[in-house]
């Protein structure tokens, strides 16, 4: 499979599509994503200056936590 793999992307490299047929009838559509990724944005550092988390937030929560019904 690395070689059709590797013929695909290729043929992708020149064009945005390519049709699998049998015979006269298409069967599947391969499509490149290249233009269809979404533009990560650069990470803003203290973007929420004002979030704050707990140092318990990682512990177990107590038994009597799951016994009590919540409304």
């Amino acid at each position: 499979m690395p070689a059709v793999h590797s013929y695909l992307n290729t043929l992708l490299e020149a064009d945005d599509e390519v049709i699998i047929m049998n015979g006269d009838s298409p069967v599947a559509k391969i499509t490149s994503l290249r233009d269809e990724q979404p533009h990560k944005r650069d990470r803003v550092p203290d973007l929420y200056p004002t979030l704050w988390v707990s140092d318990d937030f990682d512990d177990l929560l107590p038994g009597e936590y799951w016994l009590t019904e919540q409304s």
